[in-house]
């Protein structure tokens, strides 16, 4: 009995001297984490404008037409020299010539571009130029080059489109499809020229439009189920040589653009360049600069949270638009269009809207590593999201003393 009331008490001496350093252990943590939590506000931040070339050729989107001063009048695209008539198999323009398949045996040719706009007027149809004499960059392709002057020898009027739109299985909207014939183009687009020269197809979708706008889907929208696209439907002969039956099968080839890109004009617009704005078609740019030096707060702190607030000009706030943010790298290269480098991901950034009033920003991983001495706030490089229509400004409002851009960090001294 009393070997058992020992045992019974060492157990209930063990357990409660164990339950009693644990949780010591746990109130001092918190403890000690609570009173070292910090924060850090710095509101003295300054921003320039700067301008390059604007470049529209990587983005998901053509447009066409215009808003706000700015147009879009036409949208050129490059079609690549390689199709494919299976998943895996590719075709050259050249191959039409064979004697399998001759121009009699081409069933009809079509050039398609593709919407997401489910009601395109009338009056935002586009018409069709082509050219095989006219080439593009669509990394510098400028509008004073062409100055919209398709009435030439060198173009080509296809007319107005075809619209078609598709449906899913259950009716709802999918995409729109805009569709032209280019039958009369055959010996332009397949030509017995030498496979060594360089084939220029080249074609401009044109709309003068000043207040309404179209968006089209660029290749770089998908992998190819929606990039602007040739279809080529034709027949082909086969000679099966053990009875020499001549058998005649449908198929179909696609050749797709390798090239596309939207030219901007802004003959008409006007920009008050005291203030700092945002806008892919007009190549407008900012560099911010946040005073914040990693001695302010202590080395291997850890942040907590770290938000760029940016108030928009009250006289333009449009809740869809987004900007982003880039740290810039330590090297600037006066060799690119753009000479402001960056350092990328992880440290670029979307912003998020608040209340239409303010764009915030996190900037929690970089000002991390910037206190953990990984980098050097050189400043930072903030631009128009690339979801955004090229016609549109953002607008950033510097100077409203009441409502002032601030940075603002939480931190727990480590």
């Amino acid at each position: 009995m009393l070997k058992k009331s020992c045992l019974i008490f060492k157990i209930f001496f063990i357990t409660f001297f164990l339950w009693n350093c644990s949780n010591d252990a746990v109130l001092k943590d918190l403890g000690v984490n609570s009173t070292l939590i910090d924060t850090l506000s710095i509101d003295s931040i300054t921003a320039f404008n700067y301008k390059i070339i604007p470049n529209l050729g990587s983005e998901s989107n053509l447009y066409l037409g215009g808003g706000n001063g700015i147009t879009a009048p036409y949208t050129l695209v490059g079609i690549d020299s390689l199709g494919r008539f299976t998943s895996s198999i590719g075709i050259k323009w050249e191959a039409f010539l064979d004697s399998s398949i001759t121009f009699n045996r081409i069933d009809s040719i079509f050039f398609k571009v593709f919407s997401v706009d489910s009601n395109i007027s009338e009056q935002m149809l586009p018409s069709l130029y082509f050219s095989s004499t006219f080439d593009f960059d669509e990394d510098s392709i400028a509008n004073s080059i062409l100055d919209g002057n398709f009435v030439s020898p060198d173009w080509t009027l296809i007319g107005l489109p075809l619209v078609k739109t598709n449906y899913d299985t259950i009716g709802n909207y999918t995409l729109t499809q805009l569709i032209w014939s280019l039958n009369q183009l055959l010996d332009h687009l397949i030509t017995n020229q030498d496979s060594s020269v360089n084939i220029i197809r080249t074609f401009a979708l044109v709309n003068n439009q000043l207040d309404n706008y179209v968006t089209l889907k660029s290749r770089e929208s998908s992998t190819g189920a929606t990039d602007p696209q040739i279809k080529v439907f034709y027949r082909q002969n086969i000679v099966y040589d053990q009875d020499s039956v001549l058998i005649d099968t449908s198929l179909n080839a696609t050749f797709y653009a390798n090239k596309d890109v939207s030219v901007i004009s802004a003959e008409n617009y006007n920009f008050d360049t005291l203030n700092i704005g945002l806008n892919n078609g007009l190549g407008l740019q900012s560099i911010v600069h946040i005073p914040f030096d990693e001695e302010l707060i202590p080395y291997k702190s850890i942040i907590r949270s770290a938000y760029l607030k940016i108030p928009i000009d009250t006289n333009f706030r449009e809740t869809s638009l987004q900007i982003l943010l880039n740290p810039l790298s330590n090297q600037i290269s006066i060799f690119e269009n753009d000479p402001y480098s960056t350092l990328g991901s992880p440290y670029k950034v979307n912003s998020t809207l608040v209340d239409s009033l303010y764009f915030e920003l996190s900037l929690r991983a970089f000002i991390q590593d910037l206190v953990n001495s990984r980098h050097q706030n050189m400043g930072f490089k903030i631009v128009s999201s690339s979801s955004n229509n090229p016609f549109s400004t953002i607008l950033l409002d510097f100077k409203n003393p009441n409502e002032k851009v601030v940075l603002e960090v939480v931190y727990v001294n480590n």
